[in-house]
């Protein structure tokens, strides 16, 4: 699946109302969408990455801590069931390649 087709996919679920199967997903935030997480048993739901989140709260005109602290207060601390969302905290390679 293609990014511009996942998007899709999920811009149409976000049109036809949240079901029971269906990931959750913040429409403002796709740009740091980066997949989907499955694991057994469990729903799948969408993975962003962490730092790209907190770069697109950034473009709102606020600081980079003002935008971490109001992504894990209203964002990553929220539960909504088997559909919460992941975020990913990337490894960065270091300049020597490891």
């Amino acid at each position: 699946m293609t990014r511009s087709e996942f998007l899709t996919w999920l811009e149409t679920l976000a049109e036809e109302g949240e079901g029971d199967g269906q990931p959750l997903f913040y429409p403002n935030l796709k740009d740091a969408i980066i997949g989907i997480v499955e694991r057994f048993d469990m729903l799948p739901v969408v993975l962003y990455d962490r730092e790209k989140v907190i770069q697109i709260l950034m473009t709102d005109g606020i600081d980079e801590a003002t935008a971490e602290k109001w992504f894990v207060s209203n964002i990553l601390e929220i539960w909504s069931g088997g559909r919460t969302p992941a975020f990913a905290t990337l490894i960065q390679e270091e300049a020597d390649g490891n």
